[in-house]
């Protein structure tokens, strides 16, 4: 017999017989349909969070892997140490670099790798890692058995969760480890060549210093000598001694040129910026030079609707630019004349010596500050020089921080700007005054001082023996021990004292020996010397000198250092 079943409608006895048994049966006793649903709901939520959790797992095992797998790739060498220096791992190249099977390297004292010299710095570098939390470098030596190589440490705390309850976080380091070696080889090839440069800027510059005493120490009597000559001579001689001078003065001035070029070519040129009255400096360098123009038959004439312009310049550089700016234009100058005029706007000032000398071809004007280049060159050029006065003329006239520019016609004349930016006016009272000229009348009030001479030169003897006994008391020597000697039995007022002695002790030995010996009156203290450098003033006062007369010199530069002496002493 085949039973077949009903369907479950509602009405028929299935349904008559459960809405009776729920209507009857107490409600603790009955599980709903629904209920049965509600109670499977957290099964498939655990399910679903097991499965999440699985695909996390899956995840983070292959970030792991990958993260393994660029550690271990790492063109860097990468290494895990704890406190005490011991490699908890290492990646290939961090292997590689050491030499060693993986084997050896993890577990060991990371000191095994290093030079002995090492051992404290590596130990340092890991205690400071940890008590700064922060990342530090440092560079050490990895020895091995056929040489040494150069690595650089960058390493950085981490800290690790403790492997069982009660027991605090593990901190360990993690350090980049970089071959430094070709870095180092080049750092020390540097540091070599730098010692090279800088032994040969002190041999030029020792060579620069012997070089201007040597031809210095005779220009004092050529220059000098001559100047005793064209005063004393007939009036049919005196060109003689003129011709004298002026060689004596060209020689002078090419040397003086090639030894601001030097400087400058080093960087060894420190100016002095200090407030300035430009227009009484420039009119004072135009009142020396027109007796050079004087000479061509040029008109040298100076222009400027101010009294007093002030401007933050070193007092000899600016000396030096107009020296080369008006003697050029009155060298290049063959007829006509020079005009030199400042104008000055609101907060720069310029300086324009403008000529109607040969010109300058548009061609060369780019190149006319480079070192050593004339428009016309040769063993035919028509005018004398080294090609080194524009050159010096631009780069102090950048250190004083102007600017220079030219316009130029051949054969009508050129015209060199200088511009400067301007100070305020209300700084007279600051500025140094010049001193007073010398007049017979200034020289007459001179007192008749008691001079020492040490000077171990005869021609510079008799010079300065020449110019200064009709009107000082002069006592000559020529050795320290002399000094010492004469020092000692007389008193003296002034003291001028040449560096190089020819001995084993210098003038600037003798002249802290004689500040030690005890006297009533002090003496006013001059370095006499053919070493003239811009750094070498400085140097000498440091040393116990009060003034500074550089060789050669002429009368006037006598009696101004006198000039000197008398205001101070007397």
């Amino acid at each position: 017999m085949v039973r077949t079943s009903k369907p479950f409608k509602k009405g028929n006895e299935y349904s008559n017989r459960i809405s009776s048994i729920s209507k009857n049966a107490p409600s603790e006793h009955l599980v709903h349909v629904n209920d049965l649903h509600e109670g499977r709901k957290p099964f498939h939520e655990l399910e679903r969070q097991n499965k999440a959790l699985r695909n996390y797992q899956t995840e983070l095992e292959q970030s792991r892997s990958e993260y393994r797998t660029l550690f271990e790739l790492a063109p860097i060498g990468y290494f895990v140490f704890d406190d005490e220096g011991i490699v908890q791992d290492a990646n290939l190249t961090g292997i590689s670099m050491l030499k060693k099977a993986r084997r050896h390297v993890l577990h060991k004292s990371f000191l095994t790798f290093l030079r002995p010299d090492d051992h404290h710095q590596f130990q340092q570098h890991l205690m400071h890692v940890i008590e700064s939390g922060e990342r530090q470098a440092c560079d050490i030596c990895l020895e091995y058995e056929d040489g040494l190589i150069f690595v650089e440490l960058q390493s950085v705390p981490i800290k690790t969760e403790p492997a069982e309850e009660h027991k605090e976080e593990m901190v360990l380091i993690q350090s980049a480890m970089v071959d430094i070696s070709v870095r180092r080889q080049m750092e020390e090839e540097l540091i070599s060549e730098r010692e090279k440069a800088l032994k040969a800027v002190r041999f030029m510059n020792e060579f620069l210093a012997n070089m201007s005493h040597e031809i210095r120490t005779p220009l004092a009597g050529v220059i000098g000598f001559a100047e005793v000559l064209e005063e004393e001579l007939p009036m049919e001689y005196r060109e003689i001694a003129q011709l004298i001078s002026s060689g004596g003065n060209r020689l002078l001035h090419t040397l003086n040129s090639v030894l601001d070029f030097a400087r400058l070519r080093a960087h060894d040129q420190k100016l002095l910026l200090t407030p300035i009255n430009v227009i009484e400096r420039v009119s004072r360098q135009c009142k020396l030079l027109s007796s050079l123009a004087v000479q061509k038959n040029l008109k040298l004439d100076f222009e400027c609707e101010q009294d007093h312009l002030y401007a933050l310049l070193d007092d000899n550089s600016l000396e030096r630019v107009l020296n080369n700016l008006i003697g050029n234009a009155i060298k290049y100058t063959k007829r006509g004349a020079v005009h030199v005029r400042i104008v000055s706007e609101e907060s720069y000032f310029e300086i324009q010596v403008k000529d109607t000398g040969i010109g300058i071809d548009d061609a060369f004007i780019p190149h006319i500050f480079e070192p050593f280049r004339q428009e016309h060159m040769g063993d035919d050029r028509p005018y004398e020089g080294v090609g080194l006065g524009l050159t010096i003329t631009k780069r102090l006239v950048d250190l004083m921080n102007g600017e220079i520019t030219v316009e130029s016609q051949p054969k009508k004349g050129s015209c060199f700007s200088v511009r400067f930016p301007l100070l305020s006016e209300e700084i007279d009272e600051l500025l140094p005054h010049p001193p007073a000229p010398i007049t017979p009348e200034s020289i007459a009030m001179i007192p008749r001082f008691r001079v020492l001479v040490v000077e171990d030169n005869k021609e510079t003897q008799m010079l300065v023996s020449r110019l200064l006994k009709p009107m000082c008391q002069v006592t000559i020597v020529h050795t320290y021990d002399d000094a010492v000697q004469a020092f000692t039995s007389s008193i003296f007022d002034v003291c001028m004292i040449d560096i190089n002695l020819g001995e084993d002790r210098s003038g600037s030995d003798l002249v802290k020996k004689l500040r030690s010996i005890p006297r009533r009156n002090p003496f006013y203290g001059v370095a006499f010397t053919a070493y003239a450098l811009p750094s070498d003033r400085n140097r000498f006062i440091t040393e116990g000198f009060d003034d500074y007369l550089p060789k050669p010199f002429v009368k006037t530069d006598l009696m101004v250092l006198l000039q000197r002496a008398q205001q101070i002493y007397i």
